[in-house]
């Protein structure tokens, strides 16, 4: 057999595919061998011996070790079984070498080993290339020690991944980014242009792009950009891949004179002036970076996944007290680093959190944990004190609509130290490709909202679902464009109770004034009102989350700088004499501590009226920087308020904007300004009690209401600055509902003046990236959302077609990109090759039918059954202007039965019956060529890399040759030593020829 060209025997087997029989030894332990044996592979990648007993169950992606000549070393994946297999000559081995290969890179078991990362979008040399994207941003990264054009800047300390290399100098500077149509991004110097130093984002992986979370530097515009080695250690299948360890990679820091001075950094620190900024960037990035999905070899049908983990840290407690007050806080640590930070609190025993950090994870990151440290000062520090761990495992992160509530040790040098509450919540979404999702768009923007109201509304009984659905359907509707649609419906909704209520009691009076009834059976539309708005519904919470998604950057100018000056002041602003403590009231008598504490009361009030009116003048001067969709739905609201009232009742429709102004987005974010990423720590103590007061009073003013004696009299006095804004109230709500012109100028710097450069981003990448603005991951949010209409759709199909005619029902209607073209959607099987594929097999047993001499038939004949499943035809499809509920939930269900069956192909072991024919050939050709011997002789493959770039290894093929010599020489002396009859020697074992040899043989592949 030519060794150099290895795949000709495989074109001879192709039959077989895989399959292997010969009379081999074999052992568990390399020492002692059961006598010569039939050993087969079968088709399943089983390993058995004489026709019965399983040595293993699976051969997917096991190890190979060469031995010697004739000796192999197998390690399965699965259970890491060792066997030992012992061929009788040289031959018998390359033969054995060449299955091995094509079993070991067919992927094992379970999804997670089905991982692939495309190419970058560079290595497309058809596609037009991206604009330059420049922008003046803060980095974080080494800088040129003599470099003086470099603007070094203060900033906070980096815990992410710290180099320990004294000889680098790390610092925040000022640059200029410029990412170029090759997939660079250069940092010039400001002062003259100068190139401080390159990344080549095509090297990197999109989950090594990352946006950091705000605790680290508060602030939400900080990007990670670096290799995680971690990571891609987790995304190895160690036994046929090399470890990124073994690989030679040039440095992620690419400087001008190519030294490698800095080539122990593996990441930067970019913070963006502005968070439109941030997203074009994030975006820009993520389309040059490699995507990562998972799939099979040849195989189209591909799965995103999305998993986002809700991990609250409520509280913690310590066995025994600590020596004194400490400053604590949790760290959370992913692939060796932090990348998560509590508020530091002061405590000797018990600590209250409280803190909600959504993390979205890959697949391949099972174990984490939480660093519990005790802080010197008042800040954190790379030199703060570990005291405690505690570990969440995989069993503690399950996927469920609700938290997991889970009480967790602390441990401190392998003792127990305490107990640490938190709550776990994990969302895992398989997602399809986005033309799967073409005719479900279509029919959402077609279809009366109404009909999604009505389906959503008995499933919001519980509040968390309420929240979780209003969130999932807001964000559909908001990347389709349809939010207008959406939120007019809602209202509509909404409202119709009280309209209903309004034109009762006009009946009422009607009648009253007749003299045949009278007014004991009207109805309050005030009260109704007030259940409405100030209650939870889905128009409130898609309201409010649409309210802090458009106006967050508005509320970190305003509410944000405004919480910081109070901070730092700390002026006292208690009014309410029985919570003001005076000094030394031990050695004073009563009256005279109340007198002190009504004094101290009167100037305190001073205080509170001045930083009320400091925030009120802010937000009545800064209407014009309020977003102008928020504004929007504020002007239909109040509108729609006023349809539904009597024309006389002024005062509901402006109770409806308190309820959504004040009460759901300005007064939240003042009472709690560091749950919504305005402060850095909780607003506690003398600054907590400030906020509760002016979030009170702010809330009493826009309801134009007072305080009463009976309930807060210490309150009273506010009521003159009440009573002065009342018609500046008034004029708040009228310039943001655009019912007066509003003559304030813009005096806030907002990311929506800024114009937005185009991204010539190709639309098959643009659609699998986060939407700008917002970030929104469209296709998860739609995954989700037929996730939720399937679940609940009482005709959904539970299993695969039973039927010829349901298969072919089961296809569905695409639509493709803007067009007015439509396809149908077909299996994989359907598209490639000659539909030999496993699902197509599947098929074939489930109907009992050995061959389709015609699959195109069942593909054109799908199209007829499905519409008129629809109630739709050819001609009508085209036109149609609206779609029903029941459209969509057939189609989503659809979309679910496919995804399932992708999954549960990519969740199976890889077989070779998947392939076609010539699919079968080709994968076998590249096996051979990207096969190496590693230092330790064993076989692993460089798939995605050179071969050259694999440190300590060898070409299979040349290592295979030098081996061959070696044999064939033994081979010679062996037979010149025995006279002719082949016996053992050091280096090579054979079969011993003669009659009685051959017959055995025979007996044991069971030939005459």
């Amino acid at each position: 057999m030519d060794i150099s060209s290895p795949i000709r025997l495989q074109r001879r087997e192709s039959s077989i595919r895989g399959s292997y029989k010969a009379a081999l030894e074999w052992s568990y332990d390399g020492e002692n061998y059961e006598p010569l044996t039939i050993i087969e592979i079968t088709s399943n990648g089983e390993l058995i011996a004489n026709r019965f007993l399983v040595i293993t169950s699976n051969l997917q992606s096991c190890s190979v070790q060469i031995r010697s000549s004739l000796e192999l070393h197998l390690t399965t994946f699965s259970n890491s079984k060792d066997i030992y297999l012992k061929c009788a000559n040289w031959n018998e081995t390359k033969r054995l070498i060449d299955h091995l290969i094509v079993w070991q890179n067919l992927k094992p078991e379970g999804i997670l080993k089905k991982w692939e990362a495309t190419s970058s979008i560079v290595a497309d040399h058809t596609i037009d290339r991206n604009q330059l994207l420049v922008c003046r941003f803060k980095v974080f990264g080494p800088v040129p020690t003599k470099n003086k054009h470099v603007s070094i800047v203060e900033g906070p300390d980096v815990p992410i991944y710290p180099t320990n290399n004294s000889n680098v100098t790390e610092s925040w500077f000022m640059a200029m980014g410029a990412l170029k149509a090759n997939g660079t991004l250069e940092l010039l110097s400001e002062s003259d242009g100068s190139l401080i130093f390159s990344i080549d984002i095509t090297k990197l992986f999109s989950s090594e792009i990352r946006q950091l979370d705000h605790s680290i530097f508060q602030n939400q515009n900080c990007l990670f950009l670096g290799r995680i080695n971690e990571l891609r250690v987790q995304n190895t299948i160690k036994t046929t891949e090399p470890l990124p360890t073994k690989v030679k990679t040039p440095p992620f820091i690419i400087v001008p004179d190519n030294q490698t001075r800095w080539s122990t950094i593996n990441r930067i620190i970019i913070e963006f002036p502005l968070h439109i900024d941030f997203e074009d960037w994030f975006v820009a990035l993520n389309s040059f970076a490699r995507r990562e999905y998972f799939q099979l070899d040849y195989n189209n049908d591909r799965l995103r996944v999305s998993r986002n983990v809700s991990l609250d840290i409520i509280d913690a407690s310590f066995y025994n007290e600590l020596p004194r007050a400490e400053r604590v806080y949790g760290e959370l640590i992913l692939w060796g680093t932090p990348w998560c930070r509590t508020a530091i609190v002061e405590t000797k025993k018990n600590i209250f959190w409280k803190e909600l950090f959504q993390l979205n994870l890959p697949l391949s990151l099972q174990y984490f944990h939480v660093l519990i440290k005790k802080s010197k000062h008042d800040d954190y520090s790379p030199h703060d004190e570990t005291i405690g761990v505690v570990y969440v495992t995989p069993d503690m992160v399950k996927d469920d609509h609700y938290d997991s509530q889970l009480s967790l040790t602390i441990f401190s040098n392998s003792k127990e130290f305490g107990k640490i509450s938190i709550n776990l919540k994990q969302s895992v979404n398989y997602i399809l490709n986005p033309s799967y999702f073409k005719f479900v768009e279509k029919v959402l923007n077609r279809l009366n909202p109404r009909e999604m109201i009505d389906f959503i509304k008995p499933l919001t009984g519980l509040n968390q679902d309420l929240e979780e659905i209003s969130s999932i359907v807001i964000d559909v509707y908001q990347v389709l464009g349809s939010e207008n649609a959406w939120f007019a419906a809602l209202m509509e909704s909404e409202l119709t109770p009280i309209d209903s209520i309004t034109r009762n009691n006009r009946i009422i009076i009607a009648h009253t004034a007749n003299g045949t009834t009278d007014t004991d059976n009207l109805i309050h539309t005030k009260n109704a009102f007030n259940t409405l708005f100030r209650g939870n519904s889905i128009l409130s919470k898609s309201l409010e989350k649409y309210g802090l998604r458009i106006g967050h950057e508005y509320l970190e100018k305003v509410i944000g700088l405004f919480v910081k000056r109070l901070t730092e002041e700390k002026k006292d602003c208690e009014v309410d004499p029985r919570m003001i403590e005076i000094p030394n009231s031990a050695e004073m008598d009563d009256e005279t501590i109340k007198q002190k504490r009504q004094e101290k009361a009167k100037d305190n009030m001073k205080n509170l009226v001045e930083y009320v009116s400091i925030l009120w003048d802010q937000l009545y001067n800064t209407t014009n920087d309020i977003p102008t969709p928020l504004k929007e739905q504020w002007k239909n609201l109040r509108h729609k308020v006023e349809q539904a009232v009597e024309p006389t009742d002024t005062e509901t429709p402006l109770n409806a904007l308190s309820s959504f102004v004040f009460l759901r987005f300005i007064c939240p974010t003042v009472l709690n300004p560091k749950l919504f990423y305005l402060t850095k720590d909780h607003q506690v103590g003398m600054v907590g009690r400030t906020l509760t007061l002016i979030a009170k009073i702010l809330l009493t003013m826009a309801n134009r209401s007072s305080f009463v004696e009976h309930k807060e009299p210490h309150l009273l006095p506010l009521n003159t600055f009440i009573d002065e804004n009342y018609e500046k109230v008034v004029q708040y709500y009228d310039k943001i509902t655009f019912r007066k012109l509003d003559f304030c100028p813009k005096i806030l710097e907002m990311s929506d003046d800024v114009d937005r450069p185009p991204l010539n981003i190709p639309d098959w990448i643009r659609e699998e990236l986060p939407t700008m603005p917002y970030l929104i991951d469209k296709y998860l949010r739609l995954t989700e959302l037929v996730n939720l209409i399937h679940i609940h759709n009482k005709d959904k199909v539970t299993s695969k077609p039973k039927t010829l005619e349901d298969l072919k029902k089961s296809h569905r209607i695409q639509q493709i990109n803007d067009s007015n073209q439509f396809t149908i959607g077909v299996l994989e099987f359907e598209k490639e090759g000659d539909g030999s594929g496993s699902l197509f097999d599947d098929i074939e047993d489930d109907f009992g039918i050995s061959e389709f001499s015609d699959k195109n038939e069942i593909i054109q004949g799908s199209l007829s059954p499905s519409m008129n499943n629809l109630g739709l035809d050819e001609d009508s499809l085209l036109f149609r202007k609206t779609f029903s509920f029941k459209e969509l939930q057939s189609e989503a269900s659809s979309i679910v039965l496919k995804t399932t069956s992708v999954k549960a192909l990519l969740d199976a072991p890889q077989l070779p019956k998947q392939f076609s024919s010539e699919q079968w050939e080709q994968y076998s050709k590249e096996c051979h060529e990207n096969a190496i011997v590693d230092n330790e002789n064993k076989i692993i493959y460089a798939k995605a890399i050179n071969k050259s770039d694999v440190l300590d290894s060898s070409d299979l093929s040349r290592f295979l040759e030098s081996y061959e010599t070696i044999a064939k020489k033994a081979e010679r002396n062996s037979v010149t030593n025995s006279g002719g009859a082949l016996k053992k020697s050091s280096s090579i074992y054979s079969l011993k020829l003669g009659l009685e040899r051959k017959t055995s043989l025979r007996k044991l592949f069971g030939k005459k």
